[in-house]
């Protein structure tokens, strides 16, 4: 038996950096303001909430569709979104190294789906790179090269992808 579990230690870590993070967003978009005598600062977006937004990238992403617009709402979205993420890859580390199932047609779907949402999300982070922060879309570009590569594995593992009849 383990002793670390990734499925646990990977969210709440995840969790409590993205945290700390946005609090200190939070401080430095209220120093940012005041240097600057502002009410709002629509254009400004704090450091640290950028690493934390680009650490988890597919969390930031699907936030960002479930709450378009309420930015505490959005946070708290996130932060869920971040714990299911890391939840899933911690899954992924502590799962031992099994066969993969015969050809299943729900799960040549489900992988076909995760392939495109990858490609999507891919798609988002280059238009990241140009419209918003830099890195904020090379991490967008780099979690959707590793997601890509996880699910087309997956397809061609085990006889999901049978390339010869």
């Amino acid at each position: 038996m383990r002793l670390i579990k990734w499925r646990w230690l990977l969210p709440v870590g995840g969790v409590v950096l993205a945290a700390v993070l946005f609090a200190s967003g939070q401080s430095e978009r209220a120093e940012y303001l005041k240097a600057n005598n502002a009410l709002a600062a629509w254009d400004y977006a704090p450091p640290a909430v950028v690493v934390a937004d680009a650490i988890s990238y597919p969390a930031f992403v699907a936030a960002s569709i479930l709450v378009p617009s309420n930015d505490a709402l959005k946070r708290v979205a996130f932060l869920i979104c971040a714990g299911l993420l890391w939840h899933a890859v911690g899954l992924q580390l502590d799962r031992p190294r099994a066969a993969a199932p015969r050809s299943m047609a729900g799960l040549r779907v489900l992988y076909v789906l995760g392939a495109v949402i990858s490609l999507a999300l891919g798609a988002l982070a280059v238009f990241s790179i140009a419209a918003g922060p830099v890195l904020l879309g090379l991490a967008g570009v780099c979690w959707s090269v590793l997601l890509l590569r996880w699910f087309v594995r997956h397809l061609l593992r085990g006889g999901v992808i049978r390339w010869s009849s």
